[in-house]
């Protein structure tokens, strides 16, 4: 009987020692998995990352390293993870869609981009989250992770892939972008100043020719001014062997009258017409066509469905323009502002698993688009100068926007006392765009010409452009014989590898009465390393009755950036139909000084056993620019020398300003803040200039400079409306606060204008934010107090301290609301008692002080 006992606890030890070990070796469902079997304690260490996240974790510590929570870990680097603790299997997209992984620790396999890795045991802990060692997250995710167990903290590398640091980044441009919207809000607009008389500016340019056999020297004076309201230009041309004549004289006076559909500019003097039959005649032009040449073309919507969670970035040009969310429904939607020129439009999204995904599209508008129902007209009327005579015209055109992509114009030549056979002249023409990169445009004209032109564009791929011209027989405008012609060109930026190689291509040929001409222009370019070439092909045929004549040329160009110093240049012309080389020559450039070059260059031409030695001198100042070049060729020697610069008269300061760019067309504005002591807006007699404040001209295409404590904007577009923005911390003294922090200005041509910015001392504001509770009220840290200034809508944001107590310097004299930011409000559960204050600041010497602007929280119910 003990016998048969001892016999069945032996099967039995042994069957249960059997199961144990296969239970071991082949993993299976529940618990006998958990790998790490060595006693782990728990402790808290630091995980940093720099710059992304600093955050206390519970880790497990086995007395050497320490394990990990992945799913916790990857949920601060927003990595998108998929848990299966009863499978075992942890899964996710890594950074983007296709790098997916896995993690089966049922099988101890890891699996990424086609690797396969083996794990052991000891390599994991699955608990609440599963654990992995320290050093296993470089091994499989490639994140470099170290544990200093003297501070208890777990260093990781930043990798600004992390879908975390990503999004961060976002919201640091989202903030951005509505700090920048929430800034326009505050704007001056000043009214455009209408003077009689006022300003002046002088373009002048003067050329000599000290050696040589032509000694003449000529000058160039353009002067513009205001005048009556309007701007005015003079133009003058003359030399020293024949003076100033009558004829060289050119006047124009120009009236901005406003933005109307029915009249917007009148012009006097030397005019152009604009439309087809376009020529300059002296006498008048009445338009309603904008002065600023439009920028907004249309508003389209841009919308799709992604589904729930998805996060959307519009970006023009490269540019953050907006963003938003979709909505309950997984759609997103966009009004996006369409300008004239070429914009690239690109959609950035990001999925709430991790998912990216763009798109991109180029949308080009034609400036001779013009909007929907819109119409613009030219009326233009006068007699001609030059070689043509002192024969009148008049001059009509107009244009008509029909559909969006669809615009169309009619003109008309009419001459006044036409010559023999002269007859007026009417036609029509059109724009198309039936989508973004094709366009289409034509003209008809009887007893004139025919004309189509059609463009085709896909950027960084391929430009194509083609025309026709058919001309009919007209003795007053077709007086060159020619029959018809067409022309056709191609261009594209091929990549070949990290290459790119530019191609172009065109053909153009021409029926004339008495000859065709075929002429072919093809050309490559590319660099290899510090190396440029640019080669340049030109083949021609033109067939007259009796014979025919080819030329075969091209032209090679090599260019080295060896030198930081010095940078040489060669080209090579050579005469494919005879196969040999016509001739070369060699150009050395390098700066000298801090405003100056020289260039050398010496050119051999073949044909004529001549060679050409050139020397160039350029310097420029705040003065004028002056450029000097020396010729050398067949025992001839000439040098020749150009000096041009600008004057500018200051009406405000009385004091005139020199440039080296030309003035005349063009604005200036000059910045004068100043201590507005009663608070009235305008510089009073007393009254203190200051300075060192800073604005940012949004939309600027000129240029600034200081000149005696006085900040000037120059070459800015005449009548284009300008922003500057006011940089408050600018000042030395931080109770200096400027009334409005942004200014729309208008500038006239040809003056400066002055734009006085009335400086006040600012406010101190404080008071507290308390939070009640059962025990009573206590202060609350973090909460975003609202003034808004019920004035200018502008707002101030002040966050409170930690004990609740707030406390702000700047605000300036005006009627304020203040209340606790509504989402901030909603996102914790509390109501504000009150919910907003009122409370006006008057202006008074070393500022107000507004004290007890208090707030109590409690929550809702």
């Amino acid at each position: 009987m003990d016998k048969c006992r001892k016999l069945v606890d032996r099967w039995l030890f042994t069957g249960l020692t059997v199961v144990t070990l296969f239970l071991l070796i082949i993993p299976g469902d529940g618990s006998a998995v958990k790998g790490q079997t060595l006693p782990l304690e728990e402790i808290v260490v630091s995980f940093e990352v720099p710059r992304l996240v600093t955050q206390d974790i519970i880790v497990q510590y086995d007395g050497a390293t320490v394990y990990l929570p992945l799913i916790e870990v990857f949920s601060y680097l927003g990595i998108n993870i998929r848990a299966d603790f009863a499978g075992k299997i942890f899964s996710g997209q890594y950074y983007t869609d296709d790098e997916e992984y896995e993690l089966n620790l049922n099988l101890l396999k890891f699996k990424y981009h086609g690797t396969e890795i083996v794990l052991s045991r000891a390599d994991f802990y699955i608990g609440a989250d599963v654990y992995l060692r320290v050093n296993l997250f470089k091994r499989l995710f490639g994140l470099k992770m170290e544990f200093n167990f003297s501070t208890l903290t777990v260093l990781a590398e930043l990798d600004k892939k992390y879908p975390a640091f990503r999004k961060m980044e976002r919201e640091k441009a989202h903030q951005k972008l509505e700090r920048q919207v929430t800034e326009l809000r505050d704007i001056k607009s000043l009214a455009q100043r209408r003077d009689y008389i006022n300003g002046a500016a002088l373009d002048w340019m003067i050329s000599a020719s000290p050696l040589g056999v032509n000694k003449t020297h000529y000058y160039n004076f353009n002067l513009g001014g205001m005048l009556l309201g309007g701007d005015i230009n003079v133009n003058t041309t003359g030399n020293t062997a024949n003076g100033l004549q009558p004829t060289q004289y050119n006047y124009r006076w120009h009236y901005y009258v406003g933005d109307n559909s029915y009249l917007t500019q009148v012009e006097l003097g030397h005019v152009y017409s604009t439309g087809s039959f376009s020529r300059g005649l002296k006498g008048f032009k009445l338009t309603n066509k904008p002065q600023v040449q439009r920028k907004y073309f249309q508003t389209i919507q841009i919308s799709d469905h992604l589904g729930q969670g998805w996060e959307v970035e519009l970006y023009i040009n490269n540019k953050l323009t907006d963003f938003t969310y979709t909505d309950q429904y997984g759609n997103y939607n966009f009004l996006l502002d369409v300008y004239y020129g070429a914009s690239r439009v690109m959609l950035k999204m990001y999925g709430p698993n991790g998912e990216i995904v763009t798109k991109e599209d180029f949308i080009k508008v034609p400036y001779n688009l013009i909007p929907k129902n819109t119409i613009e007209y030219s009326l233009t009327g006068g007699v001609t100068s030059g070689l043509e005579g002192n024969k009148g015209y008049a001059q009509a055109d107009g244009y008509y926007g029909l559909f969006r992509n669809l615009t169309l114009g009619v003109g008309a030549d009419i001459p006044l006392r036409p010559e023999e056979n002269e007859k007026p002249l009417a036609g029509m023409d059109f724009t198309y765009q039936p989508s973004g990169d094709l366009t289409f445009n034509g003209f008809f004209a009887p007893n004139y010409q025919v004309k189509g032109d059609v463009n085709f564009s896909k950027p960084s791929l391929i430009n194509v452009n083609g025309s026709f011209t058919k001309f009919f027989e007209n003795e007053s405008r077709n007086k060159a014989g020619q029959l018809y012609g067409f022309k056709l060109s191609l261009s594209s930026p091929l990549k070949i590898m990290d290459r790119y190689l530019g191609l172009r291509y065109s053909i153009a040929f021409d029926r004339y009465t008495n000859m065709d001409a075929i002429n072919m222009n093809y050309g490559l370019n590319s660099s290899i390393s510090r190396f440029n070439f640019n080669y340049i092909g030109n083949f021609k045929i033109s067939k007259y009755i009796s014979r025919t004549v080819k030329y075969m040329t091209g032209q090679l160009l090599l260019s080295a950036n060896l030198f930081r110093w010095l940078r040489p240049q060669f080209r090579i012309d050579y005469d494919h139909m005879d196969n040999r080389v016509t001739g070369y020559g060699v150009y050395l450039t390098r700066r000298i000084f801090r405003t100056g070059q020289l260039s050398v260059s010496f050119r051999r031409n073949v044909y004529s056993e001549s060679n050409l030695i050139m020397v160039t001198f350029n310097i420029f100042n705040d003065f004028a620019s002056f450029s000097s070049k020396v010729l050398h060729s067949d025992r001839q020697l000439s040098m020749s020398q150009v000096q041009k610069g600008s004057i500018r008269y200051d009406q405000d300061n009385n004091s005139f300003r020199f440039d080296r760019s030309s003035s005349v067309g063009y604005g200036s504005a000059v910045l004068k803040p100043f201590m507005d002591d009663n608070y009235n807006g305008i510089y009073d007699e007393g009254e203190e200039y200051l300075d060192d404040l800073k604005i940012n001209v949004r939309g600027m295409g000129g240029r600034s400079y200081k000149k005696e404590k006085l900040l000037y904007y120059d070459r800015l577009r005449p009548y284009e409306s300008y922003v500057l923005q006011i940089d408050p911390n600018s000042l030395d003294n931080p109770l200096l606060k400027p009334v409005y922090e942004n200014y729309e200005v208008k500038v006239n041509p040809n003056v400066v204008t002055k734009i006085d910015v009335p400086l006040v001392m600012g406010a101190e504001v404080s008071g507290y934010v308390q939070r009640k509770t059962a025990d009573g009220e206590v202060g609350i840290g973090g909460i975003k107090i609202i003034f808004l200034n019920m004035t200018t809508e502008s707002v101030t944001e002040v966050t409170t301290f930690n004990n609740g107590d707030y406390y702000y310097l700047g605000l300036v004299p005006g009627r304020y609301r203040a209340y606790i930011d509504n989402e901030l409000l909603e996102k914790y559960g509390y109501t504000a008692e009150p919910g907003d204050i009122e409370f006006e600041i008057v202006p008074q010497e070393g500022g107000a002080v507004i004290e007890d602007i208090n707030f109590s929280l409690r929550p809702k119910e």
